[in-house]
């Protein structure tokens, strides 16, 4: 299983170039867009989740203050 933080541009492009292979996609994204989770098999989740059940996670968000420590937020709240 493949998770994906963030599906932007470069997110959505990582899972489109993955499809191939037939992994399966657990998603976090605060922008949600079901008409492409939905296309490509993805499953929505919450920003922990991939942490816990992904054989490997991607992350593609902007650094700003509200993301910036965001893995440590995640290992934290364990």
């Amino acid at each position: 299983m493949v998770g994906v933080v963030g599906m932007g541009n470069i997110g959505s492009e990582v899972i489109r170039l993955l499809q191939p292979f037939g992994p399966r996609f657990l998603a976090f994204d605060v922008a949600w867009d079901a008409r492409f989770a939905d296309s490509f098999g993805v499953t929505r989740a919450t920003l922990e989740e991939p942490m816990e059940r992904a054989d490997l996670v991607t992350i593609h968000v902007s650094l700003n203050p509200g993301t910036r420590h965001l893995i440590n937020a995640v290992s934290s709240a364990r």
